[in-house]
């Protein structure tokens, strides 16, 4: 599904399992939409274009602020975060800029790109729940991504759209 020449051998399985988990539950999954953009997510990170969010990709400065009493991050309420698709990740307020390839999306949307990456990253099985917000901010972010990455859109994407339209 995804252009062969991509997917290195060894990594193969990873790419298959994942497409075969994506079908098999499709009929299961109440929010297709949802579960679209679980599996395109899920699809950048094997590809190893998730995008950098924790440090700015142009001066690496951190983009939270750590919490003393918590553990948790502090994103900055009342601003935009800026996803640069060209440079792999989020811009700072210092590097912010009007690149064409870079994507608004508010803290949010950032929170949940944050917390679903270091779920995967640490093979948590918390299930993160999106709102319409996130979907529909996030999902431009995706496919730029793969504009910029892959020689042409997965063809599992078109199917997983089209279950989308027999639902609807």
């Amino acid at each position: 599904m995804v252009h062969i020449s991509l997917i290195p051998d060894p990594e193969s399985e990873a790419y298959f399992e994942l497409l075969e988990n994506a079908l098999n539950h499709l009929p299961s999954k109440k929010d297709i939409t949802a579960h679209k953009i679980e599996f395109e997510l899920k699809l950048l990170h094997l590809l190893g274009v998730y995008p950098q969010l924790e440090h700015c990709v142009i001066c690496s400065k951190p983009v939270f602020q750590e919490v003393p009493v918590k553990t948790e991050l502090n994103p900055k309420k009342n601003r935009l975060y800026q996803i640069d698709i060209s440079h792999g990740g989020v811009r700072c307020e210092t590097c912010f800029s009007s690149h064409s390839q870079s994507i608004l999306i508010n803290p949010g949307s950032f929170m949940f790109l944050n917390r679903w990456s270091k779920t995967l990253r640490n093979f948590n099985s918390l299930e993160i729940r999106q709102t319409r917000q996130n979907l529909a901010e996030i999902k431009p972010l995706i496919q730029e991504s793969f504009k910029l990455h892959l020689p042409r859109q997965p063809k599992v994407s078109s199917l997983l759209e089209k279950a989308l339209d027999g639902v609807s």
